[in-house]
């Protein structure tokens, strides 16, 4: 994205390095402009940068996870202002933010200062807990990898109150299948057949501009009107959050163990395999993307069914 139209960023001489006027000399990549006084930096016109919350993909973010190179962080940086996506999130990152591969990559003042605030977390769990989907994007294909859909039927949600994480992985061996079970959908980038591997940064590039331009079109009156072929429907996710759905499968998991166990107990067959059982029950519940009500009510049912094993289990116990 330029910075404006027709308009240059002024610049400063600092030890022969020429860098746009807000930058501090001490940390290549840190800004001293707040992100409201971003717009101060233009010179000889009265445009401003457009603030972060008036974005286009506010609703979703941008995982990175195990980030080896800098200069892709600054890269995705670029194209997240771009395409008005204003959370990128670095988990268990490799790289340094502060380096000047880092800093070149960003390219201009508000990718630079979108880098700034760029949230670290842990774990992939901390980055997408409160989303209501998270979209793993890889290209190697398995029994735990096969696409939910295709890109061309990703869309940008409408419900302001849906969270959406794209979930990008590492340069040299994307993400790992535990990292990948934790996403509600998964997603391949089509490519050719002389190089199916793409570079970090384009991944996300590619990625946002698909979701921006399922967005673009509802700001023109000409496409206000629904298409028939709209896919938006198909795609958008219930209203529980990831962490929601993961209680709820821990859980299961606890009321069926102790059922399996009250079924060992009184010499009937018991379930042999439980964790092909919850990987399966795992992909029904990403796919069908429950509502936060839906959830409540199967944790009701679970209640129940751990009741009444709990008084068979007293019963049993009481008559011995």
């Amino acid at each position: 994205m330029s910075i404006a139209k027709g308009v240059s960023p002024i610049l400063c001489s600092l030890g022969g390095n020429r860098r746009p006027l807000g930058v501090s000399s001490t940390s290549p990549h840190s800004c001293m402009c707040a992100p409201s006084e971003v717009s101060s930096v233009i010179c000889g016109s009265d445009s401003a940068y457009p603030h972060f919350s008036d974005g286009a993909l506010n609703n979703a973010r941008v995982v990175l996870v195990g980030t080896q190179h800098a200069g892709n962080v600054g890269s995705v940086c670029r194209a997240a202002v771009n395409f008005e996506c204003k959370d990128i999130y670095l988990v268990d990152g490799a790289c340094d933010l502060k380096s000047q591969e880092c800093f070149n990559a960003a390219a201009n003042t508000l990718s630079r200062n979108l880098l700034d605030q760029i949230h670290i977390k842990e774990s992939l769990s901390e980055a997408i807990d409160d989303c209501s989907m998270a979209i793993a994007f890889t290209r190697r294909t398995g029994k735990t990898r096969l696409p939910s859909f295709t890109l061309n039927q990703l869309t940008n949600p409408e419900n302001k109150n849906i969270r959406l994480a794209l979930v990008f992985g590492r340069e040299d061996c994307g993400l790992h299948t535990q990292e990948l079970l934790q996403c509600t959908h998964v997603c391949a980038i089509s490519t050719g057949s002389w190089q199916g591997s793409l570079n970090l940064s384009h991944a996300v590039t590619v990625v946002l501009s698909r979701l921006f331009e399922s967005w673009a079109p509802v700001q023109d009156d000409i496409y206000l009107k629904v298409r028939p072929d709209s896919v938006a429907h198909k795609t958008l996710p219930g209203t529980a959050s990831v962490s929601e759905v993961e209680n709820l499968l821990h859980r299961w998991e606890d009321v069926f163990a102790l059922s399996n166990y009250l079924v060992k107990q009184a010499a009937m067959p018991e379930f042999k395999t439980p964790d092909r059982l919850f990987l399966f029950l795992r992909k029904l519940l990403q796919r069908g993307r429950p509502s936060a009500r839906e959830v409540a009510y199967l944790h009701g049912f679970l209640t129940v069914v751990e009741n009444l094993a709990k008084v068979v289990s007293r019963t049993d116990k009481s008559m011995k």
